[in-house]
């Protein structure tokens, strides 16, 4: 398969145990909410691990050099991503290359072998064990000791039973027929089962509670390029599709989480601890959506248009309309981010991240409401004072076209994201408004009218007395005028 450029591999746990959390913003992996599937490979130094990975997944591996001699090529653990699309679509893939065992560079020393072991347990959805086909019925060759971590720690440090697809790939296919090679290889796998020392919990557990198990078989990479290559093609297939999809699926681990996870289970392993991978999904779910909340408030805060809009509220057509949109882009965001996440934690944060950004909006639609009611019993006025010229009274005012003028207004403005119950309550505002508008508006003309017949009434009664006293009361009479007219 064509080398795909681009796609270096980046240390993920060092020889020494020390775990790159930046492996993810190597691989641009911060950005992708895709749910992560990782396929990672075991196997005895220098059998071609590699290589294999390499031919799979497009990875740039670093392979021996067999004009060197035989060496260790890979030491630690290491991390690629499959450059190209996901042919079943959804997952992002994730290669891991981990340092090979029986090595004489660690001689007796198996401890980073079982913690690597372990690791890939946890993290992938399928491992490779990587195999000679004539070392199938050997021990150290055939992996027996390897196997025998493998099931151990499988059985005794994981909290919760875990699926792994566990696909066995035998090189360099021989004259032995490949079914009595699987037939060799799953006895020797139960044989260990079986004497394996289980808890107490697991006594009467099977291989198969924990494993879907595969063999494949592959020609020689050096002798059968060509036909190598063709049967790689039909292995990463298969090996993309059971890592995809059925009971040793990817889980609900987004890619751009996948570090926070992945170092909080070998901050685990390297204290020796037993592992709740439910558990610390979960822990990963919540601060993974809280920063991705967070991320969506800071930027709505940010958004040109909702700032304009704040801005300028009052002379805004459609504000509830405008603002709701501007509301979903970053919620659909946030969807798009989180929906991999654990359900729960991930629409906790769903529901903070709008409750946050309700309280940024609430003033500004406050003040729009405000505004229109203000505008809405201005013309109320304006009407009524026209009626009491035009009439000389003021008579049941039509109150109904103006509470609807501004149930209409309020459903323009409503954001409908909110949940914040204003709509009754804007209205009785306003009919008790209007109400006390026509109070006014009534008890200031009654005044104006008792005051036009008190008028009359004091011209009148000043016309009926002499002429002499009619002189001397004009000063006296327009003063008191004065005081009764305000």
């Amino acid at each position: 398969m064509a080398q795909v450029e681009g796609n270096h591999p980046t240390l993920l746990i060092d020889g020494d145990g020390n775990f790159n959390s930046k492996f993810v913003e190597d691989l641009k992996l911060a950005a992708v909410s895709r749910p992560v599937a990782v396929v990672s490979v075991f196997g005895v130094q220098s059998t071609g691990k590699s290589t294999l990975m390499n031919s799979l997944f497009s990875t740039k591996f670093k392979v021996m050099d067999a004009s060197q001699g035989m060496h260790q090529t890979t030491k630690g653990i290491w991390v690629a991503k499959y450059p190209l699309p996901n042919p079943n679509g959804g997952h992002e893939i994730l290669a891991v290359d981990t340092e090979g065992s029986d090595g004489i560079e660690r001689e007796d020393d198996t401890k980073f072998e079982k913690q690597t072991a372990l690791f890939c347990l946890a993290v992938s959805n399928t491992v490779i064990v990587n195999m000679k086909c004539y070392t199938v019925n050997l021990n150290n060759g055939g992996n027996q000791p390897l196997l025998r971590t493998v099931f151990e720690v499988m059985i005794r440090k994981f909290c919760t039973p875990r699926k792994v697809n566990l696909v066995f790939v035998l090189r360099d296919k021989n004259k032995c027929p490949q079914h009595k090679l699987e037939e060799q290889l799953k006895a020797g796998m139960y044989k260990i089962w079986e004497e394996m020392k289980k808890p107490k919990a697991q006594l009467n557990a099977s291989l198969e509670d924990f494993f879907n198990i595969e063999v494949v078989a592959l020609s020689s990479f050096e002798d059968k390029p060509e036909q190598f290559e063709n049967e790689v093609a039909g292995l990463r297939e298969r090996i993309i599709s059971i890592s995809t999809s059925g009971e040793g699926a990817a889980g609900s681990t987004p890619a751009s989480g996948f570090a926070d996870y992945a170092k909080k289970i070998w901050d685990q392993i390297k204290e020796d601890k037993d592992l709740d991978l439910p558990r610390y999904r979960i822990m990963v779910a919540e601060i993974r959506c809280n920063a991705i909340a967070e991320e969506k408030y800071q930027s709505f805060c940010k958004n040109r248009s909702w700032l304009q809009i704040e801005k300028d509220a009052i002379k805004v057509q459609g504000f509830g309309a405008k603002v709701s949109q501007i509301i979903d882009i970053y919620l659909s965001q946030y969807d798009e981010e989180a929906q991999h996440y654990d359900e729960t934690k991930r629409d906790a944060s769903r529901k903070q991240l709008t409750e946050d950004i309700m309280k940024v909006v609430k003033p500004t639609y406050l003040s729009v409401v405000e505004h229109m009611r203000h505008q809405i019993l201005e013309k109320f006025e304006e009407a009524a004072m026209d009626e009491l010229k035009e009439n000389g009274v003021l008579v049941a005012m039509n109150t109904n076209k103006y509470i609807n003028r501004f149930k209409n207004q309020l459903k323009d403005a409503a954001v409908k994201q909110a949940n914040w119950n204003q709509y009754a309550g804007q209205l009785i505002q306003l009919e008790s408004e209007i109400d006390h508008a026509i109070k006014i508006i009534r008890d200031t003309n009654e005044l104006l009218e008792q005051k036009k017949k008190d008028k009359r009434a004091f011209w009148f009664k000043l016309g009926s007395v002499g002429t002499g006293a009619l002189t001397a009361a004009t000063a006296v009479g327009s003063l008191i005028l004065a005081v009764a007219l305000g």
